[in-house]
C-alpha cells in the first residue's frame, strides 16, 4: 500500500499506477510503458517527485531525446519583439534550441537556466560555439537575478504552471527589480483550453491520492506584482508580455 497524501487514504500500488496511466495518457503508449517500468512512475509513487518540476529535474537520460523542440518560428517572431543587444535569460531553457536560434538572429548576451542536469549538458553543447552564452543548472526559486542585471528580456516557455501559484508570484517579484527600464518578461504559450472530464478527474486523483501535481493553476495576476501586461500572438500561440513601464 502507498499513501502519498498526508492524511489521505492508503491506496494500492496497482491503483497508483492506474492513476498515473490516466494522467500521462497524452504520452505515446511505448513511452508511457517505459516510464512505468524504467523511469518516473516509481519516483512519483515513492514520494521523491511531487510535481512536474520535480519530475522534469529527475527525467532519465533515455528520455532526453524526446524532450527536444524546434523553436524556429518562435525565435523569428521574438526577434521582432525583443531587444537583441540586451541580456536575455530563458528560464527552463531545455536543450537550448530557442537560445541557439536567437543567437543566429543576432542576440549577443544569452543565459539559459535549467534545473535538469541532462538538459544543461545538451544546451551547453548546442551553445558551445556562441560567444558569451552561458547555461547554468539552477532552480529559479533560488536564482540570484541580481547577478545578471540589468536584464532586458526574460523568456518563460512551457514552464508557467510548473511552480505553485505562490512560487510563481514570488518569482515575478524577484525578477522585477533587476529588469532594465525597458525590460520585459515573455510568458507562454498561455492558450487556455478545457481538458476532457476524464483527464481532469485523473489530475484530481493524482493530487488527492498520490500528492502529485502535473500542473498547478498558472498565476496570472501580473498587476499585483507591479507589471503591465498584454497578449501577443507568437508562433500560433498566445504569449503574455509583461513590462514595468
Amino acid at each position: 500500500m502507498t499513501d502519498r497524501r498526508e492524511g489521505g487514504p492508503a491506496i494500492s500500488r496497482q491503483e497508483g499506477i492506474a492513476i498515473l496511466d490516466r494522467v500521462f495518457s497524452f504520452l505515446p503508449p511505448p513511452l508511457r510503458l517505459l516510464g512505468r517500468y524504467l523511469g518516473f512512475y516509481e519516483a512519483i509513487l515513492s514520494g521523491t517527485v511531487r510535481d512536474s518540476g520535480d519530475l522534469y529535474e529527475a527525467i532519465p537520460r533515455w528520455m532526453l531525446r524526446f524532450q527536444d523542440s524546434n523553436y524556429t518560428n518562435l525565435a523569428r517572431e521574438l526577434t521582432a519583439l525583443i531587444e537583441l543587444d540586451g541580456r536575455i535569460i530563458q528560464l527552463g531553457c531545455g536543450r537550448g534550441d530557442l537560445l541557439r536560434r536567437l543567437a543566429a538572429n543576432g542576440a549577443t548576451q544569452l543565459v539559459g537556466i535549467d534545473r535538469c542536469e541532462g538538459m544543461v549538458r545538451a544546451a551547453s553543447r548546442r551553445l558551445r560555439a556562441v560567444p558569451g552564452a552561458a547555461v547554468i543548472r539552477a532552480r529559479v526559486e533560488t536564482l540570484d537575478f541580481s547577478a545578471y542585471a540589468p536584464i532586458q528580456t526574460v523568456i518563460i516557455v512551457n514552464f508557467w504552471g510548473m511552480l505553485p501559484p505562490d512560487a510563481s508570484r514570488q518569482l515575478l517579484e524577484r525578477i522585477r527589480p533587476h529588469l532594465s527600464e525597458t525590460g520585459i518578461i515573455v510568458i507562454g504559450d498561455c492558450r487556455s483550453g478545457e481538458a476532457p472530464e476524464h483527464v481532469r478527474q485523473a489530475l484530481r486523483d493524482s493530487a488527492d491520492k498520490l500528492g502529485f501535481y502535473l500542473a498547478y493553476p498558472p498565476f496570472m495576476a501580473f498587476d499585483e506584482c507591479g507589471y503591465t501586461s498584454r497578449v501577443e500572438p507568437l508562433a500560433n500561440g498566445e504569449y503574455y508580455v509583461l513590462g514595468t513601464g
